[in-house]
């Protein structure tokens, strides 16, 4: 069987082929009877020349694998919840709390942030009974991880789940510049990469930010996706859009693993952060290349990697959760 490929790699594979159109496979791949279609349209990178486009609705591809890593997505969260009902409260409690713990050290991590684990862990613990907990460094971030997830409806509600969820933990310079999201900077732009080399440039005003994450605001509140799949080319179009000049990142893996949490089950989305930062390196791969003009806003590789990454953690997760059930009960 011929393997399904982006576009980008079947362009090349065809250099030479004159009968070949990569507009038409284009055109098939949007009119396939397992495509869903958005209506958002990500700020897409030609990787030659800088040039951008948003002309491509984002758009994947139900594949044969794409659909085995969702079914084992969701075994995995039902046996989860399964084999943690068979533990005491106090042992389940302790658990999610030790995930917890590691969920907001990964995701410093990934920004290069140092976080102390024992007083992290000590705050963890005694949030719920302390309340002015909260006040200390990442009290805020716990707390926001514990509760349940807040439906966005409007712009206001970013910036106010930006705000609490990052309490203290973004310096004054890069605060937002706009009136909820960052805005044109003095040299125009914001490129996302490291000194060296630019892996994005998302949108430049405030103006552009506020389009982009009001289409978002429609795609996420419409019911017509199963929730793993809606959750993650939101976390793609969220961290495309970049709306804010420090804290994206966290936002962004903060955000999927509250939903994921409230559709699933806490196990699955208390592992998101850990799961993107065990498997780095394919995380930006992917990230990067869903972001090229030449693929066209096509995320059908995208949602298949990031479920595999997602899977593979449920599977250390469920491990753990049953030897601690051996534990419990010898």
């Amino acid at each position: 069987m011929k393997q399904y490929q982006p576009l980008e790699i079947v362009k090349y594979q065809h250099e030479y082929d004159a009968d070949f159109s990569i507009d038409a496979e284009y055109q098939r791949r949007l009119s396939n009877v397992s495509a869903v279609v958005t209506q958002l349209h990500p700020l897409l990178d030609y990787k030659k020349d800088g040039r951008q486009t948003k002309q491509h609705p984002l758009f994947f591809i139900y594949t044969a694998e794409m659909v085995k890593l969702f079914s084992k997505f969701k075994c995995n969260s039902c046996e989860l919840v399964q084999v943690s009902q068979n533990l005491p409260k106090a042992a389940v409690s302790r658990f999610l709390d030790n995930l917890l713990l590691d969920e907001i050290i990964s995701t410093n991590s990934i920004e290069g942030i140092k976080t102390d684990a024992t007083e992290l862990s000590a705050i963890i613990k005694s949030i719920g009974d302390h309340p002015e907990e909260q006040e200390k460094r990442l009290g805020s971030m716990i707390c926001m991880y514990q509760g349940k997830y807040r439906k966005i409806n409007c712009l206001q509600d970013f910036r106010n789940i930006y705000d609490k969820l990052l309490k203290g933990e973004i310096p004054a310079d890069k605060q937002p510049n706009g009136q909820l999201f960052r805005d044109t900077l003095a040299d125009g732009t914001l490129r996302i990469g490291s000194t060296t080399k630019t892996v994005h440039v998302p949108p430049v005003s405030e103006l552009a930010i506020s389009e982009a994450l009001s289409s978002l605001i429609a795609f996420m509140n419409k019911d017509d996706l199963s929730a793993v799949y809606k959750a993650l080319v939101t976390h793609f179009f969220f961290e495309n859009t970049h709306p804010f000049l420090d804290g994206n990142g966290r936002m962004g893996r903060y955000l999927l693993s509250t939903y994921l949490s409230g559709k699933y089950d806490r196990f699955t989305g208390f592992s998101v952060a850990t799961a993107i930062h065990a498997q780095a390196s394919s995380y930006y791969r992917i990230f990067k290349d869903a972001g090229k003009a030449e693929n066209r806003a096509e995320l059908t590789f995208f949602i298949e990697e990031m479920l595999r990454i997602l899977t593979d953690q449920q599977d250390k997760v469920l491990n753990a959760l049953i030897h601690r059930q051996s534990f419990d009960f010898a």
